[in-house]
C-alpha cells in the first residue's frame, strides 16, 4: 500500500510544476484547449505506466544495488538467511 502512495506522490510531484504553469497562464490554455486535454490524458493515463515500467526495470536490473555496491553501502537481504532463523529464535537468559 505504501508503494502505491509513494509512486502516486512522485507523479504528482512531476506533474505539479505543469499544474503551477496552466494556472499561472489560464488565458493561453482556455484558448489551447486541445493541448491541455492531451496533457491531462498523459498526466492521467500515460504517466502512471512510464513510472511503473521504469520502477520494473529498476527492479529488474537491479540498478539500486549496484549504485550501493559502487558506493560500498551495505544491503540487506529481503530473504532472511538461516542466521537469521537461527537468532531470532534464541531464548534471552
Amino acid at each position: 500500500m505504501l508503494d502505491f502512495f509513494i509512486y502516486s506522490f512522485i507523479n504528482a510531484l512531476l506533474w505539479g510544476i505543469l499544474v503551477y504553469q496552466i494556472f499561472f497562464n489560464i488565458d493561453w490554455w482556455i484558448k489551447n484547449y486541445m493541448v491541455l486535454c492531451l496533457l491531462i490524458i498523459i498526466a492521467t493515463i500515460l504517466s502512471p505506466i512510464i513510472i511503473a515500467l521504469i520502477v520494473i526495470c529498476i527492479n529488474k536490473y537491479e540498478v539500486l544495488r549496484k549504485i550501493c555496491d559502487y558506493f560500498e553501502i551495505k544491503f540487506i537481504e529481503p530473504e532472511p538467511s538461516a542466521w537469521d532463523y537461527k537468532f531470532s529464535t534464541m531464548k534471552t537468559e
